[in-house]
Formats: structure tokens, C-alpha cells, sequence
């Protein structure tokens, strides 16, 4: 999902929360998420970005020191 869309879900997340079912499991069944993402959508109004992990490169690091 890209993040444009995930900002807009997230939008109607919120609207569905607050003027629609008003609880947690009602939004997340009627817009087929978990219920942690409806709990972030409440509590942030911009989903958090993903983390860049570093990883060594272990196979290229004996070919990269010749």
C-alpha cells in the first residue's frame, strides 16, 4: 500500500470512528483492517513510516576487500 493511500485510509478510519460505529471492532470489521491499525488511525492522524533496517552485505564483504 503506498502512502497516499494509506493516509486516506487512514482519513476514512477516523471520519467511520467518530461519526459512524464509534467503536474499534465496529471499524475494523466494516473496513476489513486490524483493530491496532484503527487504533493508530485514532490516535495519529499520519500513519508512522516504515524503519530503513541496515544489514551488512556478509557475502559481497570478502569480494568487496579485494
Amino acid at each position: 500500500m503506498d502512502w497516499r493511500a494509506k493516509v486516506e485510509l487512514y482519513e476514512q478510519i477516523r471520519r467511520e470512528y467518530e461519526f459512524g460505529v464509534g467503536s474499534i471492532i465496529g471499524v475494523a470489521r466494516k473496513l476489513g483492517v486490524h483493530r491496532r491499525m484503527v487504533r493508530e488511525a485514532v490516535r495519529n492522524a499520519v500513519p508512522a513510516q516504515r524503519k530503513k533496517t541496515e544489514r551488512p552485505a556478509v557475502k559481497m564483504a570478502a569480494a568487496a576487500s579485494l
